[in-house]
């Protein structure tokens, strides 16, 4: 079974549980004994609907790779609403995998499914009856599903409750054979009103007649002639027919009564509007005693827009219920004033109605105006009125609910925000955060239709995405909706701007009309100002300790430890000092991290760290300013410069797990093959080109470094080719075995068949191995050094549903392997192998590298740890990472380098680059250690600028959008080294 199928296994067990424990009203829901991904359910017909009544039978299929996709929905049972059999395209079926929530459970499923079987919004899957259709169906779903031998099989209690009910209908009503004939409620009722209507009528038609021969009599006495006679009972006979033709109408004449659930395009109202059409409605949440308030929105943002009531109206929604004599009369002269006031007879403005309010606004409002779509907004927002028609007019649609989307909130349980009644799952299901947002005119039609049937959370925003979850609905979310708990600061791209004074509505407002922008100072980092950040904070602490400080380094790491506390205790007081609904300990820990918050980011870290300090130690040990006691070790020991190589290695293992754990077509495995085995091609020929051109240029070779002609491009050729093959064969499994087994033979080449001796002493190399064995040698040791890096990859990569106390054990379970690789070296290893060699690559040497990098990377998830708690825990520091400047707060740098094929740009820069340094310069001779340190700062500066620029330009463009602005030379090298 995969981990996918695992992972899928567990959560839909959770979800049983959760079922099990907590029975969700009206639906019955179990998996299949032989396939937990396949469940069926029982949804019963919500009151007071065609469909109440009956029960309907259906199935969900659910993926290997559940949550993250979502299941097919099909129903079974004929409901006159979907056809049977058939899978459903809803927002939470697979069909639109784009608006699926991982954190959505089978209830959730469940009760979208019944909210949209009470609409008639039209989808795939669908089937158009009338109500007297769905409610015959409704009587024989029993039947129907009683002649389901699964249904009856998993639903065993069930089916015996509707057998019984079925038996005892059909002793009370013998006479009745068929199902069909069965007269429902309504049917009786009617009937009723027939039957009074005859009687009435044969009761007139008798009193009539006996009336008309009266009159006929009386006539006849008054001797009248015959012609007067005709005409006189031609007179009494109309007369008769049109008071028997009134009676009888109004007697036969009876109202239709539905309360139900209404579907979206439903009619709400038959009276005229108050006002004329308009394209955009704009209800702005106020209440009595905010005139000051709804005067300054007059007078500053909705002035923004030039365009006349038949785009753009407004009205302030105000609750009157329990208001003094006094303040109606204030607001009645307002609304005289103005007419733009929204008044609520029948609503007490208070928080926790705010959920009410804003249905009673949507169905009140759409008696009064037709429009388009509706923008709710709170008064203490400010809206760019007319970019924001603008922006509305390129995304309308009739299904459109625009906003800033929150989808992986979890409830509170106390504080301002708490929710008691929330039961659907443990998150809430999808919302626009409620500064502001916009619906169609369908959805606040749905809502308004069914104001009296809807679930009301103390939390409105929270409220409508519930309403909203089980339809079609086009979610979009758009950053420049500034409408979180807290404003994100000022940005010239906002539409939507929350939490302002009436101060600052004024303010901005001015900045608008005089500047044409919103802020007259934006705070927004460049990615200069970014890369500048990042190379101050990461990369010159290393310079320092390769050269300046290299004799103070524990200095050095007591002055960065003491920085990163005082941030610490910073962002703590300010956490304690603004955040008063702070989370529980237990819920902080039990947040689920979502892939878009980085869950791997300390592979980021440690890969592109480790190459960061190789790459200016390369260039720092030509150096004087750099100590002697870092450079490479000719025989026995390891240094910091003996670590590069096999950092690389390592890291190149542990990027390899993140790459197959992908799920992958057959067709981008294949093509991850192929551009595979292109970079292999492109390490070979790098590697023959170095070899070819440093003898030419007389360039400083170590012959006992890798050889003669060997260098280290043609042992990471021989790793990808190797890589290649393990993905191909094994599918990436066996590492562990493979890596032993790599060492055991090339320790067993070493120690047992004496090439040790061989390799260090100073024989002479008359042919290609001879000249080549440090190179050739190594790469066995190379490989082991992958395969154990591969292993300790597939341990750490977060897998299926992470959750954030699991990087707490994570990193417990990377510093006990650290331990454990390090006391292995420094006892059986060395005792039986003696002293590690990085020349050698023997075993005691790659425990000791591994124990290194895996003490390194239990390292950087300590910070990530901490900075996912940060932000589970809403410090607002952190909490700024959920938001639209998640792009401005990630390292940059290290992200850069991290890309597809441009870490080994990276490598190849620096190689290049302290190349061209040592041919242009004595190195050796510049004693100055401020000289030199400035060197090597450079350099660094401009490789990782290189390396920095040309990611950012093979993403995104001036304006962020997705563009491809490479120059040909930046093209050509994007195609060689994207591996």
């Amino acid at each position: 079974m995969s981990k996918n199928a695992v992972t899928a296994t567990q959560r839909l067990k959770k979800d049983y549980q959760r079922l099990v424990k907590d029975p969700v009203p009206y639906v019955r829901a179990v998996p299949l004994p032989s396939n937990i991904l396949e469940w069926h359910y029982v949804v019963e017909g919500s009151p007071d609907t065609p469909y109440e009544g009956g029960f309907y039978h259906g199935k969900l299929v659910f993926p290997a790779d559940f949550p993250f996709k979502p299941p097919s929905i099909y129903m079974i049972t004929p409901s006159g609403r979907f056809q049977t059999n058939t899978r459903l395209c809803l927002s939470i079926s697979d069909y639109h995998p784009d608006t699926w929530n991982p954190a959505w459970t089978v209830s959730t499923i469940i009760n979208g499914l019944l909210s949209f079987m009470n609409e008639n919004t039209p989808t795939l899957g669908c089937v158009n009856t009338t109500e007297s259709e769905k409610r015959i169906l409704a009587k024989k779903s029993r039947a129907f599903n009683l002649a389901n031998r699964t249904f009856c099989d998993l639903f065993d209690d069930l089916s015996k409750e509707l057998r019984a009910q079925l038996e005892e209908e059909a002793l009370n009503a013998p006479q009745l054979a068929t199902e069909e004939s069965k007269p429902d409620e309504r049917s009786r009722r009617a009937d009723g009103l027939d039957g009074m209507a005859s009687l009435a009528y044969n009761v007139i038609v008798v009193a009539g007649v006996v009336l008309l021969a009266l009159a006929v009599k009386a006539i006849y006495g008054l001797m009248l002639s015959r012609r007067q006679f005709f005409i006189i009972f031609l007179v009494l006979v109309l007369a008769f027919c049109s008071v028997l033709y009134l009676l009888v109408n109004n007697l036969v004449q009876t109202p239709t009564i539905h309360r139900g659930s209404r579907c979206v395009d439903a009619v709400t109202a038959e009276r005229p509007h108050r006002f004329t059409p308009t394209y955009l409605l704009i209800i702005v949440m106020s209440h009595s005693n905010d005139s000051s308030t709804r005067s300054v929105i007059r007078d500053t943002w909705l002035r923004l827009s030039a365009k006349g009531p038949s785009q753009v109206r407004h009205l302030f929604s105000i609750g009157t219920k329990g208001l003094s004599d006094i303040e109606l009369k204030k607001l009645y002269d307002e609304q005289e004033q103005y007419d733009d006031l929204l008044l609520l007879a029948s609503h007490v403005d208070t928080y926790e109605n705010l959920a009410r309010k804003t249905a009673r606004s949507f169905k009140t409002a759409i008696e009064e105006v037709n429009f388009e779509f509706v923008l709710k907004v709170d008064s203490d927002s400010f809206v760019r009125l007319g970019s924001f028609l603008k922006a509305l007019k390129d995304i309308a649609n009739p299904m459109l609910y625009w906003g800033f989307l929150d989808g992986r909130a979890k409830p509170f349980r106390k504080g301002k925000w708490k929710e008691k009644d929330w039961i659907l799952c443990d998150r809430y299901l999808p919302y626009q955060l409620g500064g502001g947002y916009v619906l169609s005119y369908r959805l606040a039609n749905y809502i308004a239709t069914n104001a009296d049937l809807l679930k009301y959370y103390r939390s409105e925003d929270v409220s409508v995405g519930a309403w909203l979850a089980g339809l079609d609905v086009k979610y979009v979310h758009d950053p420049r909706f500034d409408t979180e708990f807290r404003s994100r600061g000022c940005s010239n791209q906002y539409l939507i701007t929350h939490k302002q004074s009436v101060t600052a509505l004024r303010q901005l407002f001015t900045n608008v009309r005089d500047l044409g922008q919103l802020c007259t100072k934006e705070v927004q980092l460049r990615a200069s100002s970014k890369f500048c950040i990042d190379f101050l904070l990461l990369v010159v602490p290393m310079l320092l300790s390769l050269t300046l400080m290299s004799n103070y380094i524990v200095l050095l790491v007591l002055c960065q430890i003491a920085t990163v506390l005082c941030v610490v205790f910073f962002f703590l007081c300010e956490y304690y000092a603004y955040n008063k609904e702070r989370p529980p300990l237990q819920q902080v820990l039990n947040q689920v991290i979502a892939p878009e918050m980085g869950p791997t980011m300390f592979f980021t870290y440690l890969r592109s760290m480790l190459m960061i300090y190789t790459c200016i130690a390369i260039l720092a040990v030509d150096f004087d300013v750099f100590p002697r006691r870092f450079a490479k070790t000719e025989t026995f020991g390891h240094s910091v410069m003996d670590i590069g190589t096999s950092a690389f290695v390592f890291a190149m293992g542990c990027a390899e797990t993140i790459r197959l754990t992908r799920k992958e077509t057959h067709r981008a495995s294949l093509r991850s093959l192929v551009s595979s085995s292109r970079m292999t091609l492109v390490l070979v020929t790098i590697g023959m080109c170095r070899s070819l051109i440093l003898p030419l240029l007389n360039y400083q070779l170590h012959v006992t470094e890798y050889g003669t002609h060997w260098n280290f491009f043609y042992t990471l050729a021989v790793i990808k080719a190797f890589s290649i093959m393990h993905s191909l064969v094994c599918g990436g499994s066996f590492s562990l075995i493979l890596g032993i087994a790599f060492c055991a033979l090339h320790e067993y080449l070493l120690t047992g068949l004496g090439y040790k001796i061989w390799i260090l002493s100073d024989a002479p190399r008359d042919t290609w191995v001879s000249a080549n064995r440090e190179g050739i040698y190594s790469t066995l040791g190379y490989l082991g050094v992958y395969c154990f890096g591969y292993r300790i990859g597939q341990i750490a990569a977060p897998s299926g549903c992470v959750r954030l106390k699991s990087y707490f054990w994570l990193t417990l379970k990377m510093f006990t392997l650290s331990t454990v690789f390090i006391l292995i070296q420094k006892g059986p290893l060395e005792l039986s192998f003696g002293a590690p060699s990085r020349r050698l690559m023997n075993l005691p040497f790659i425990f000791s590298m591994n124990g290194l990098f895996t003490c390194a990377l239990s390292m950087f998830l300590v910070v990530q740890f901490f900075s996912l708690t940060g932000w589970a825990a809403r410090i607002p520091s952190f909490h700024l990472e959920e938001t639209a400047a998640n792009n401005k707060l990630n390292p940059c740098l290290l992200s850069a380098l991290n890309e597809k094929g441009f870490l080994v740009l990276f490598f190849l820069l620096s190689n290049l680059m302290t190349g061209a340094v040592n041919l242009s310069m004595d190195t050796i001779s510049v004693v100055n250690p401020f000289s030199a340190t400035g060197i090597i700062g450079a350099y660094s500066a401009i490789c990782l600028a290189i390396a920095f620029s040309m990611s950012r330009a093979a993403h995104s463009g001036p304006d962020g959008e997705s563009h491809n602005p490479i120059t040909p030379l930046g093209r050509l090298l994007r195609l060689m080294f994207s591996s």
